[in-house]
């Protein structure tokens, strides 16, 4: 599903305009939403969706492009890019987390307390 989220996200980022930045949204969403995959498939889908995340802001999007970008103030533009780094290594490092706990879930089971023992 989130694959599919951000290849939808292709076309809003190419359209010019403010329709772009929902397009950034729409592809920073599917990042987020293949955080659930991880338990059960891996990290193939969430690197699959990363890739294609990045592939549309860096290279579809038409105001953050890396080339002929549409113009805009470099405060907003610096911003919008500071916004996709943030969720990209939250998303990243949430994703290292959970693979490390489904890789390894006598570890992730012992983060619970232990039982009381009963009085005697």
């Amino acid at each position: 599903m989130a694959v599919t989220v951000a290849l939808f996200a292709i076309a809003p980022n190419l359209v010019p305009g403010a329709i772009s930045l929902f397009g950034v949204v729409l592809a920073l969403l599917a990042l987020a939403l293949s955080l659930f995959s991880i338990n059960k498939n891996g990290k193939k889908y969430y690197r699959t969706t990363g890739v294609i995340v990045i592939g549309n802001v860096l290279l579809i999007n038409d105001a953050l492009r890396l080339w002929e970008p549409l113009p805009m103030p470099l405060n907003i533009r610096l911003s919008l890019y500071g916004l996709v780094l943030v969720m990209v290594v939250i998303c990243a490092s949430i994703a290292y987390r959970l693979n490390r706990a489904a890789r390894n879930p006598d570890k992730s089971a012992n983060l619970s307390p232990p039982p009381a023992s009963p009085l005697r």
